[in-house]
């Protein structure tokens, strides 16, 4: 298994493979907005405000997280964890967290030092993430799901409060995945 960065993978692959963990996962409708939401932030987003990196097994994407920055005043260095899809295949194999660990370390290296993520919390505390109450670092939209809003600090400190508007790029300014 070799983690390269995302554009030596084809977009439709990679489209694909949210398709197939998402639908397992949950139904036809999620693998589809999944999929489309990748699509949408390879399409989008400008290089410099995305990041990803894709687990490979014999040329094929068996995994992949994405990060795109968040804008909080000034701030340039806070990201946001999301989606990380691994194959069905490969779950339970400690890919998932391995594959985030790469990043993790990739993202401190260039200076990144608050990463956030809107999902599980008992997967993503496991990787190190602990709840972000919203007057920490308030989310981009209303959470349906209030306690899926998750923080990371990538240095030695934890994570410090962030006043202001956040803003997300184009792909999650929608209400729907909020």
């Amino acid at each position: 298994m070799q983690i390269v960065d995302y554009r030596q993978c084809a977009a439709s692959e990679l489209e694909a493979l949210c398709y197939s963990v998402f639908a397992e996962s949950e139904n036809a409708a999620e693998g589809r907005m999944v999929s489309k939401l990748v699509g949408q932030l390879i399409s989008d987003t400008p290089d410099h405000d995305m990041q990803g990196w894709v687990a490979v097994d014999d040329e094929n994407p068996a995994g992949l997280v994405f990060f795109s920055r968040l804008r909080v005043g000034e701030r340039p260095d806070i990201f946001m964890l999301s989606p990380l899809a691994v194959a069905t295949a490969h779950q339970r194999t400690g890919l998932g967290q391995s594959l985030v660990a790469h990043a993790l370390e990739q993202l401190r290296q260039e200076g990144v030092s608050i990463v956030t993520t809107y999902g599980d919390p008992a997967y993503y505390r496991r990787l190190g993430f602990q709840p972000l109450p919203q007057t920490t670092l308030a989310a981009p939209h209303d959470l349906s799901f209030p306690e899926g809003w998750l923080g990371l600090s990538l240095t030695e400190e934890s994570v410090p409060e962030v006043p202001g508007d956040c803003f997300c790029v184009k792909a999650f300014d929608d209400p729907l995945y909020w």
